[in-house]
């Protein structure tokens, strides 16, 4: 960095580095997606190393999906602006929409993690309250705004209790889920 450059400039060059840094794997919401936390919702965008949020652990009973939550410790927190060129945009039958990166994970009723680019109308998402949302609408463009990622402090074990947030009221996976995903199939089951 120049020693004169403004505060503002230097701002906006390390908001491109960290977007670079992010190129290949990004598994990021929107800034503007509230995630839950023992205060209530939160912006991800405002969410810090340190700060505590609900994860989920999930268990089967009587055949259906259902989650306790608690809280976890954020031990990862990163985000960038900038033009992002590939973005999924979902809706919800209620008109809920949520604007994430390609390769974000979102848990399904069957159990599995399945990325964003991989989901189609008429497929269902967990609720983080119990029940499904169906996806009516799936889109995928460029989006020009803040994308941003969180990852709890607990170790990746092959399971995804520990590791569930509640996103805007359905239930995703945390950074650390997404970088142990492998990309070609389907997620870790309960």
């Amino acid at each position: 960095m120049r020693k004169n450059q403004s505060l503002q400039e230097r701002n906006r060059q390390s908001e491109q580095e960290g977007l670079n840094r992010f190129r290949y794997r990004r598994s990021c919401f929107a800034y503007g997606t509230l995630i839950a936390t023992p205060e209530g919702m939160s912006a991800i965008e405002n969410i810090k190393h340190g700060d505590p949020v609900l994860v989920g652990t999930p268990r089967r009973q009587e055949n259906e999906l259902q989650l306790s939550w608690s809280p976890k410790t954020v031990a990862f927190s990163a985000g960038a602006r900038g033009p992002i060129p590939l973005m999924i945009h979902l809706q919800s039958e209620d008109e809920q929409e949520y604007v994430i990166t390609p390769d974000h994970l979102f848990l399904m009723p069957s159990g599995d993690l399945t990325r964003a680019d991989r989901l189609r109308p008429g497929d269902q998402l967990v609720r983080a309250e119990g029940g499904t949302m169906l996806i009516a609408l799936v889109s995928a463009g460029a989006y020009e705004g803040g994308i941003h990622n969180i990852a709890c402090d607990v170790s990746w074990n092959r399971k995804i209790t520990g590791h569930l947030l509640n996103a805007s009221g359905v239930v995703s996976g945390d950074y650390t889920s997404q970088l142990y995903h492998p990309s070609n199939r389907r997620g870790p089951r309960l």
